[in-house]
């Protein structure tokens, strides 16, 4: 199996996951996940993320977007922030995401999730980036992509949002930091 097979089946996976628990979660939202390779599909999902929500009350009409990054499991406690793509030639999605959220899930050992505002994450590992350690993760030899990135702390991260002390205008309430256990949830 080649390495953008597994990382398409770990993907999939995550997102057996992740998408009832954002529907139990938002249950005023309807979840739909961008796929295809309509040309429109990948430019709304390289642009905005992997899943739209949207509410089609006409008083309160609105629309957010998801990133969604999943890993099998973490060997650093650390969320893995893109800054290159393609040999150093693409942005990472750090850089040019303009998702609303990021959604970051791990399977193992228990299936979690992380889901945070895009914007203050952002802001978080731009004002931090000089302390992180860079991680180039390895393929293994059929992936001629290459991607370079940042390892963000979690618990760090963790505490600065919950704490207020980030670099950034925190808002609070239950929408900027959620993080749950997605056991159970799976469709």
């Amino acid at each position: 199996m080649s390495q953008f097979d597994h990382d398409q089946r770990t993907e999939a996976e995550g997102m057996a996951y992740l998408l009832p628990w954002l529907e139990s979660r938002f249950p005023q939202f309807h979840v739909v996940p961008i796929r295809g390779q309509h040309p429109l599909c990948v430019t709304l999902q390289k642009t905005f993320g992997d899943i739209v929500m949207y509410r089609d009350d006409p008083e309160k009409r609105t629309m957010e977007t998801v990133e969604v990054k999943v890993e099998r499991y973490t060997k650093t406690g650390s969320f893995f922030a893109e800054t290159w793509s393609n040999n150093l030639i693409n942005p990472g999605w750090v850089c040019k995401s303009e998702a609303v959220y990021l959604a970051y899930v791990f399977l193992e050992p228990e299936p979690v999730v992380y889901l945070m505002r895009m914007h203050d994450f952002k802001a978080w590992v731009r004002f931090n980036e000089w302390r992180m350690k860079r991680a180039e993760p390895k393929t293994n030899g059929n992936q001629k992509n290459q991607t370079v990135g940042v390892l963000v702390p979690i618990r760090e991260i963790r505490a600065d949002f919950k704490a207020g002390n980030a670099p950034f205008p925190f808002r609070e309430g239950p929408r900027d930091w959620l993080e749950a256990s997605l056991a159970g949830g799976r469709k």
